[in-house]
């Protein structure tokens, strides 16, 4: 008698704490689609920043050159003072691909994530919008390595886009 009112006391109580439980629902982004979907209305600052890019490669090549040809010159030269003199030019030039890479590319990075990072901003909080009012509790972005199978049921990627497409033409 004793042994089945434990084992009704278990059940209850097991049943107890499964029912209070709380059951997560999942939802699905594809974040790089949503991105470039985003920022295909925002190709001219996308075209600034290739432009700014090729100019930098384009000096950076310019300075590689003309150290080049110093080391060609070096090798040619027979004067020991000379190839020393050329070494130094060969090192100023070093140092200023190196500067300038460093700066350049540096810019390029700011200019891009100041345009990047208030959109960015702005689709996590709609995300978070959608995600409260439809009952997700988990978002997950589809291009998760973990992430083997999903139904698109729970795929949010195209309403967000729609929503914040919408709202930026409004």
């Amino acid at each position: 008698m004793k042994k089945n009112i434990f084992i009704i006391l278990v059940l209850v109580f097991g049943l107890y704490l499964f029912a209070d439980s709380k059951i997560d629902r999942v939802a699905i982004i594809n974040v790089q689609l949503v991105m470039e979907s985003v920022f295909a209305d925002k190709s001219s600052y996308i075209q600034t920043i290739k432009e700014e890019k090729q100019k930098m490669q384009e000096n950076l090549s310019q300075i590689k050159e003309n150290w080049m040809k110093i080391e060609e010159e070096k090798l040619k030269e027979k004067d020991e003072i000379q190839r020393i003199a050329l070494d130094k030019k060969i090192d100023e030039l070093k140092k200023q691909y190196a500067e300038y890479y460093k700066v350049t590319s540096y810019q390029i990075e700011q200019k891009a994530k100041n345009i990047q990072e208030p959109i960015f901003r702005e689709i996590l909080a709609l995300v978070k919008r959608i995600a409260e009012t439809e009952g997700y509790t988990i978002v997950l972005d589809s291009k998760t390595d973990g992430l083997i199978y999903y139904s698109t049921d729970n795929d949010i990627t195209q309403k967000v886009i729609d929503i914040f497409k919408g709202e930026k033409k409004n």
